[in-house]
């Protein structure tokens, strides 16, 4: 099977983007980035920073997955064991969006392989110690794979990484807003 990591179209031509989810008052970015299944969380909101073409698929800060109803429709129908999602209000339109909430993140990376960074005790942040801090190159490892469709590089917070059942279906529905790097699988 294929992989993919799935990414915020940002060339499409006269797009919009959003800005952090909130929770209330307070952001609420951080939760989504686990790969886990979250409690319903309070009242999510966002807002625009750049007005343009509403997408099916739009990434928020740290690559968090807001979709259209429609797009939300299709990911839950075909994938529900791997996502969830949740209702989100963003502020100046009517229509229904929804925030997809990951719930796997598989420990994939062959680290014998793929280039990368992690943070250590010198760059003074205790809450991210050994976690990756950048991966350049990326190569996963098959026996981890079995049956995944949908799910983040456990360590890393921001890939959502998807299988090729994933991509044909975004791609046979025309959901607009993002693009699949293919990746390395050893």
């Amino acid at each position: 099977m294929k992989w993919y990591r799935m990414r915020n179209d940002v060339e499409y031509l006269g797009r919009w983007f959003i800005n952090g989810i909130r929770a209330g008052h307070d952001y609420y970015d951080w939760p989504f980035l686990s790969g886990h299944l979250l409690p319903a969380p309070k009242r999510l909101t966002t807002s625009v920073s750049e007005r343009g073409v509403v997408l099916d698929i739009t990434f928020a800060v740290f690559d968090i997955p807001v979709v259209t109803s429609r797009a939300n429709t299709l990911f839950l129908d075909l994938f529900s064991d791997w996502l969830r999602s949740f209702p989100i209000e963003i502020q100046g339109y009517c229509e229904p969006f929804f925030v997809l909430n990951v719930t796997h993140a598989i420990a994939c990376l062959d680290e014998e392989r793929s280039t990368f960074t992690k943070w250590t005790e010198a760059d003074d942040r205790p809450d991210k110690l050994g976690q990756y801090r950048a991966i350049y190159s990326m190569v996963l490892k098959a026996s981890t794979l079995t049956d995944a469709q949908v799910f983040r590089v456990a360590g890393d917070h921001t890939a959502i990484i998807v299988s090729e059942n994933v991509r044909v279906a975004v791609m046979q529905n025309q959901l607009t807003g993002v693009r699949f790097d293919s990746v390395s699988v050893a």
